[in-house]
């Protein structure tokens, strides 16, 4: 195989001008890359397909249905000839100089396994622009939580050194291949939300290490798709925390998440959402502890509902 030295991955549902803006800019990139675009079942069928003469040197990739984050960026591996994977929301726009800067760093840390750049939302109304991304902490072993570190700090154009983090950003990470050749890819039973922190888990096990490359920046418009309180977005966050800590956790700290879980998560995300009077997100909370404390087959029912309001464009 011609090995490519970077394969940049997007995912498309439901948001054409996005995606068409990002292949846009991507055009005005030099470098040694390919770009692959996975339509993720968007609705009207297959409607990347539209863009194969306007595009004819990314290779696009096609699924009936949405398979969720980790799903829709699994269907690009096996085309993906890059030595480096470059995963990118199609709603995060990488500047000129974010690709080779992020290759010039793998190139120059063997044991990084992951990086990201840093991720910008640009100023409005004569402010300047902002951080939505400079690193995240650990997940507290009570909580489940983590906080993303530097968030709408403006002196981000000072920063000059790359440095470690517990977990590089879903929205843009490039990735070695030798990490999904040793620890596999995201798991797509997450479907939305927490993929990322567990593969991540799966990098550092390993003796990977995880950093920001803060001279390379991406300017992303959070949430386009899923809507920043959907119904989706709290179902699946909810449902994905507890997964994670079981999955990621020794017995006594999940025991520990477990009780925290029901006394204080539950009972505050379902009174937080009744006095906005926020139907669809009660619900939400109310099927995530159903999934928690249901059988297989009604975890998946549950699933299989969510999953169809996602696959068929319902942001509920």
């Amino acid at each position: 195989m011609n090995r490519r030295k970077v394969s940049v991955i997007t995912v498309h549902y439901n948001a054409p001008a996005m995606t068409r803006r990002l292949l846009r800019s991507l055009q005005q990139i030099e470098g040694d890359y390919e770009v692959i675009v996975v339509d993720n079942g968007s609705a009207p069928v297959h409607s990347a397909r539209l863009w194969a003469d306007e595009f004819p040197q990314v290779r696009f990739v096609y699924s009936d249905e949405n398979l969720g984050f980790a799903g829709g960026n699994a269907l690009a591996l096996p085309h993906a000839q890059g030595r480096y994977l470059f995963f990118l929301n199609n709603d995060a726009f990488p500047d000129s100089q974010t690709i080779s800067r992020l290759v010039q760093f793998l190139d120059g840390h063997p044991r990084a396994g992951a990086v990201s750049p840093l991720i910008l939302a640009r100023g409005q109304n004569g402010r300047p622009a902002q951080v939505l991304y400079a690193g995240k902490t650990a997940l507290h072993p009570l909580t489940g939580r983590n906080r993303t570190l530097r968030r709408g700090t403006t002196a981000w154009h000072l920063w000059q050194d790359p440095f470690r983090t517990a977990y590089v950003h879903g929205a843009a990470m490039m990735v070695r291949r030798e990490v999904i050749d040793q620890v596999g890819f995201m798991d797509e039973r997450f479907f939305l939300y927490y993929e990322e922190l567990d593969w991540a888990e799966r990098m550092r096990s390993v003796g990977w290490e995880l950093w920001v490359e803060p001279r390379a920046h991406v300017w992303h418009d959070e949430s386009y798709t899923i809507g920043p309180q959907s119904g989706l977005k709290v179902f699946f966050q909810t449902r994905n925390r507890w997964y994670f800590m079981w999955r990621n956790r020794p017995t006594w700290a999940f025991a520990a998440f477990a009780a925290w879980f029901f006394a204080v998560v539950i009972p505050k995300q379902w009174l937080a959402f009744a006095r906005k009077g926020y139907g669809v997100q009660r619900r939400a909370v109310i099927d995530a502890l159903r999934w928690v404390l249901g059988s297989q087959a009604n975890r998946r029912r549950i699933d299989a509902r969510w999953k169809a309001a996602a696959s068929n464009g319902v942001n509920v």
